[in-house]
């Protein structure tokens, strides 16, 4: 804006800008002093400066250069209209009167024109005894940093920045970004935010701006993207780094550490209040099962089915306990169908490929398979072995097998799938949240004869139950009062004996003797069920988690 000791003679006639067509004696050029389309002040008269002007302007590169003309004051009161007989007319870099006094003391009523990117002013259009603002004219908008209340004599900062809608589309951030916080619709795809370069114009230490993907979780997010030559948190030139939707961040030119360094402003360690380590919620049947498998497929590959944005396929993969004790989890999440690819052929429902999922660390989820079983133990050492899952439940951590080690493995078992030669032949999906309840069955099993479900959690359910439910009134139970297998005994008239239930990590049976007996509701004396009067159903949970 000021130079010392810069001045050309202009040949301008009337009232437009000046044209700066020679050099005086040793005096520097505008265009030495100043880059193109700077803001500068200057200061026009005539040989014996009876004639001048006071004004500030654009200085803008040409053959020749010229400067706007805006009066700041002048020998008459207004913009000269200079005439050949004046020449010549000397232009000359100066500090204005006014210049000074608002760089002293900036308090206007409006912005000055004039003020430059990253300029400073109190505006006090409120009232002079009354409220000042103090504002950052990012070059484009001004940005409120703080009030004065006078009355109170206090200083109160603002946490305010400009928040600024981008919609369903990337962004490209530029220097006169700076301060701003910018939205962005990632309902449906990922957002690019492409940072400027550390060495453009107006981009230096402290350059910071802000975001956010209004859409949380996994699936989308925002995709921050650097310069050629620079960095994040460190990282190598040009790498990205992706933002989970929902989380606020500011990003800020560290030129000491020659990167880009990222602030979440509104994260949490992540908790997780349902269960640990399973499939928490997809698609389901109308009898709330999950129907997120296939049953069949032409190939050795199977996709997903009915996996919507509403229908989120969630999973969530243990880690252990946070520095405060809270469950420190991963939760991936996805709103299309995923695709499991290389599955082993030839393998029975007995042997099957096993699917899971690895939930990566910005909630995005990885396909994977193995032939191996996942084993499910207390405690001890993981197995090493290639393929093996080994997860402690003591502990809350995962591990797979490398065949050399057994480092933690973010991986979530979800189903298994048979296969012949060519293709899938039979699928299960594992029951979400590891548990299991089958819908009512009227009339209850007949003697000596085994009745059996699927229950599907993947492993043998700790917690698994038999329960009848009576729908005619009998022996003091009401309709809709349920008794549990703990409280029921088989009986072949003469011998009472326990119930025989069996269960696999797929599925639950029971066996009963010619009755099914309980006791009296009220009385306690033995009560031999009539079986059309009551209808039963199953019930596991994994136990644990």
């Amino acid at each position: 804006m000021f130079a010392d000791r810069t001045l050309y003679a202009s040949s301008v006639i009337g009232t437009g800008p000046y044209t700066l067509t020679a050099a005086v004696g040793s005096f520097k050029s505008w265009r030495s002093q100043f880059a193109d389309l700077s803001t500068v002040f200057y200061c026009a008269e005539n040989s014996d400066g009876t004639i001048w002007e006071i004004g500030y302007g654009t200085l803008t590169y040409g053959s020749p250069d010229t400067i706007s003309r805006t009066l700041v004051s002048s020998s008459t009161g207004s913009l000269i209209a200079w005439v050949g007989a004046d020449a010549p007319i000397y232009v000359f870099s100066i500090p204005t009167a006014a210049a000074l006094e608002h760089a002293l003391f900036p308090l206007s009523a409006s912005r000055p024109a004039w003020l430059q990117a990253s300029g400073r002013w109190i505006d006090y259009s409120l009232g002079l005894t009354v409220t000042w603002i103090k504002n950052l004219w990012t070059g484009s908008a001004n940005i409120e940093e703080g009030r004065v209340d006078i009355a109170k004599g206090i200083y109160i900062p603002s946490p305010r920045r400009a928040w600024t809608a981008v919609g369903a589309a990337n962004k490209t951030v530029a220097a006169a970004d700076i301060g701003g916080v910018f939205t962005q619709d990632n309902a449906a795809a990922d957002r690019t935010f492409t940072l400027p370069a550390s060495g453009a114009a107006g981009v230096g230490h402290g350059f910071k701006v802000g975001g956010l993907g209004l859409t949380s979780g996994g699936q989308y997010g925002i995709v921050l993207t650097p310069a050629a030559t620079d960095g994040i948190e460190g990282g190598a030139d040009a790498a990205t780094l992706r933002v989970l939707g929902g989380v606020r961040f500011d990003v800020e030119w560290d030129a000491p550490g020659d990167t880009w360094r990222v602030t979440y402003l509104n994260t949490v360690p992540t908790v997780w209040s349902g269960r640990r380590q399973v499939v928490a919620a997809g698609p389901v049947s109308t009898a709330g099962l999950p129907t997120f498998l296939p049953s069949t497929n032409g190939a050795l590959s199977l996709t997903m089915q009915n996996v919507t944005a509403t229908a989120r396929f969630v999973a969530t993969a243990a880690n252990g306990w946070d520095w405060q004790g809270r469950p420190n989890d991963r939760v991936g999440v996805s709103l299309t169908n995923l695709q499991w690819t290389g599955l082993t052929a030839s393998r029975a429902a007995a042997t099957p490929n096993f699917l899971y999922v690895t939930v990566n660390a910005d909630g995005t989820l990885t396909t994977g398979s193995t032939i191996l079983a996942p084993v499910y133990q207390h405690g001890g050492t993981p197995a090493t072995t290639s393929g093996q899952y080994t997860f402690n439940i003591a502990e809350m951590r995962g591990y797979f097998g490398n065949g050399s080690t057994a480092p933690e493995a973010f991986v979530v078992f979800v189903g298994e799938a048979a296969t012949d030669g060519t293709g899938v032949i039979s699928t299960v999906a594992y029951a979400y949240n590891g548990r299991y309840e089958s819908a009512l069955t009227a009339t209850l099993p007949a003697a000596y004869t085994a009745t059996a479900v699927s229950h599907n959690i993947g492993e043998i359910p700790r917690i698994a139950d038999w329960r009848v439910r009576c729908t005619t009134t009998e022996y003091g139970y009401a309709v809709g009062d349920e008794i549990s297998s703990t409280y029921m005994y088989g009986s072949d008239g003469s011998v009472n004996v326990p119930f025989q239930m069996s269960a696999s990590k797929l599925s639950l049976s029971v066996l009963i003797q010619t009755y099914v007996s309980s006791n009296h509701k009220t009385t306690g004396a033995r009560s031999d069920l009539t079986r059309a009067s009551w209808s039963y159903r199953f019930v596991a949970d994994r136990g644990w988690g």
